[in-house]
Parts: structure tokens; sequence; C-alpha cells
């Protein structure tokens, strides 16, 4: 006896085709670490009154709670000039504390700050290129826009002239970081409500 062509037959067996494909590709991927990252935003705070920028940042990471971290920005070269803007790199860190911080390589374009009021806009591109701590496997592309310049003051503080101040927002993916990890992170170092 002939056996006929089942098309239910086929198809269930497409079906389970289909789902051992995903899944084996699933589970390839997560054993090879990667992942889709993380949402990383927030808004900074930094002043310069020599080459190096310092100040504060709050940020979210995924779905945490907002976390601060202290913020440094070094070595910058400013490699070209139009008579408009500067475009250039630096190097920073942003430190959640306990050994818990990433570092970034940035590239970034600057108005000059020519008008009255000494303000200008900033737009900066940067690579998280290693961590320590909760990063110490962190990669991701971050991107800052903000406003700086001599002209700008933090509340309660007054235009210098010397000193320069820079505000931002950020956003970006970061990968290879544990969820949980920042969680718990959160849980150790803030005190119950």
């Amino acid at each position: 006896m002939q056996r006929r062509f089942d098309m239910y037959d086929c198809n269930g067996k497409l079906l389970l085709a289909a789902v051992l494909a995903i899944g084996s590709a699933t589970a390839v991927q997560n054993a090879w670490g990667q992942d889709t990252g993380l949402q990383f935003r927030g808004s900074e705070a930094v002043v310069s009154p020599v080459d190096v920028w310092t100040g504060d940042g709050w940020f979210n990471i995924g779905q945490s709670p907002l976390m601060h971290a202290k913020l440094r920005y070094f070595d910058s070269v400013y490699e070209k000039s139009d008579g408009d803007a500067w475009i250039g790199t630096e190097s920073g860190t942003v430190d959640f504390g306990d050994g818990d911080q990433f570092q970034l390589a940035c590239r970034f374009v600057l108005e000059y700050v020519t008008n009255p009021e000494g303000v200008g806009r900033i737009l900066s591109t940067c690579s998280i290129v290693s961590g320590k701590g909760l990063f110490q496997n962190a990669s991701g592309t971050v991107t800052d826009i903000g406003s700086w310049g001599p002209g700008m003051s933090f509340p309660g503080q007054t235009p210098d002239g010397q000193t320069w101040y820079a505000t931002g927002e950020i956003t970006g993916i970061i990968l290879g970081v544990d969820p949980k990890a920042i969680t718990d992170k959160l849980t150790r170092t803030r005190p119950p409500t």
C-alpha cells in the first residue's frame, strides 16, 4: 500500500523544525554572551576651570532607578577647526562608586562660543572601551548632546569668564552588564525607605 502525502503531518514537521531552529539560534547567541544591550540614559553637569572636565551624572541603565556617577573627561585633543566649530577627541570615566566604572573614548564637535551669551552646543559620540566591577565586560556606544561655555553656570554660581560649564543629555546602549547586579548594587547602597 502506498503512503499518501499528509499535509498536516508535513506542517507539523515544518513547525517543529522552525521551533528547533529558532531555539538553537537563541541558545547559541546566549552561549556567545551576546545580548541586545540595556538602554543607558541620563544627564550630566560638568565644570572645567582647567583642561579636565569633572562633575556629576544621573543615569538609568535598563529599568534601574536613577543612579549617581562621578564624571571625568580628559585628554582632549582639538584636531581640526573650520572657524565655526572644533572637531576632536577625548577620554572619559563614568564612576558609580565601589569600583564600578567604565571608560569612554569620544569624538566631539563643538560650536565656537562667540555669541554674547557665551554658550555653545556640543555633540559627542563615545564608545565604552573598558570597565571595572559591574562594568568589567561592558561595551557599547553613547551620544552626548548639550550646551557648554563660559557664559553658562550652575544654580547658585555666577559665570566668571574663566570657568567653563557644560550640561548634556546622554543616551545609548550598554552591553555586557547584568541588570540584576545593578539592582543588587542599588539595594546595597540605598537606605531603606
